[in-house]
């Protein structure tokens, strides 16, 4: 059987069969829209109430809309808990508030590439690694986080550039 083979180096391997329900919708895509349209406009009630209960109501927008202030001070101070602690460093970069902290502090609270402080940038410093090994490398401000990543860490292309801006 061909159809539910694929040869690849003389080998035959077995493709994964789909299910019949999935067979049957992409043969009968419209017929599946029609149907969905018309269990949605049979059952408007049904799906009015839960975006009610799950999305923005009526009366979740007038409170909104009459405590503006009370609730973008709540925000704001979520938020700069959520930034203060920067979980995405244990994410992303296995590392924890304090090595952070301390790698800040070994470095002058300035950028590794630009020396610029930290009181003159607009965000905080970014956590520069190497993407094949992951081994973190130093802080850098955004802007020379995003140089590096533009010229993907290619030492050759950043002393090409260097080079050139010597003969401009």
């Amino acid at each position: 059987m061909l159809n539910s083979a694929i040869l690849t180096d003389n080998l035959v391997e077995a493709t994964p069969k789909k299910s019949k329900a999935l067979t049957w919708y992409y043969k009968n895509k419209e017929k599946a829209a029609a149907y969905k349209k018309a269990h949605y406009y049979a059952n408007i009630d049904r799906y009015k109430a839960r975006a009610t209960k799950f999305g923005k109501s009526e009366t979740r927008k007038q409170y909104l809309i009459k405590n503006k202030e009370k609730t973008k001070a709540y925000n704001k101070q979520r938020w700069l808990k959520v930034k203060e602690s920067k979980p995405h460093l244990k994410v992303i970069y296995n590392i924890t508030i304090d090595q952070y902290n301390e790698m800040f502090i070994k470095q002058n609270e300035s950028c590794l590439g630009c020396k610029q402080h930290r009181s003159l940038l607009k965000r905080d410093l970014c956590v520069d690694h190497c993407h094949v090994t992951g081994k973190i490398r130093g802080l850098l401000c955004d802007s020379c986080n995003k140089a590096l990543g533009l010229i993907k860490d290619n030492k050759d292309t950043l002393l090409n550039l260097i080079t050139y801006l010597n003969n401009a």
